[in-house]
């Protein structure tokens, strides 16, 4: 992958917490299911596995689509559909544990292929194999206005 400095092969895991907007239906009610928007949090880690210097940005955000549909159904078509998207409302944040560039509450955007082989180094450089990301989808109704 042309741009990246991080040792080739290195293994990184992502472990992404992934959270989606879902619209769910009213419970307990005899009424028809009026749809709304909610947050949706992943039980659990999501791993993700991608090699530095092979794993392209691309290759990257499909393997991420592919897990978290399997996670969450139907959250791979809304995510590929955002990133077709000119206006997007699911951000790519991504985190690495005990590094102050990367710290979880500066919401680093991974957005584009420098800003991805960056996170990677990073992570290189800091010897750290685990990192993390999460995809967290703004309320649609919320976008609209």
């Amino acid at each position: 992958m042309a741009g990246c400095v991080g040792e080739a092969n290195e293994n990184i895991h992502f472990i992404p917490p992934f959270c989606c907007g879902e619209k769910k239906g009213s419970c307990g009610s005899s009424k028809p299911k009026k749809k709304s928007w909610g947050q949706v949090n992943s039980s659990h880690d999501i791993p993700i596995e991608v090699t530095v210097e092979v794993t392209s940005f691309k290759e990257f955000q499909s393997k991420v689509i592919s897990a978290c549909n399997g996670h969450f159904t139907g959250a791979g078509p809304v995510i590929s559909k955002d990133l077709k998207s000119t206006t997007k409302c699911i951000h790519w944040f991504g985190s690495i544990a005990r590094c102050s560039a990367y710290v979880k509450k500066n919401n680093v955007e991974i957005n584009d292929s420098p800003q991805y082989c960056e996170w990677l180094d990073t992570a290189c450089d800091k010897g750290r194999t685990d990192v993390a990301l999460m995809l967290k989808m703004e309320n649609p109704a919320k976008l609209a206005k």
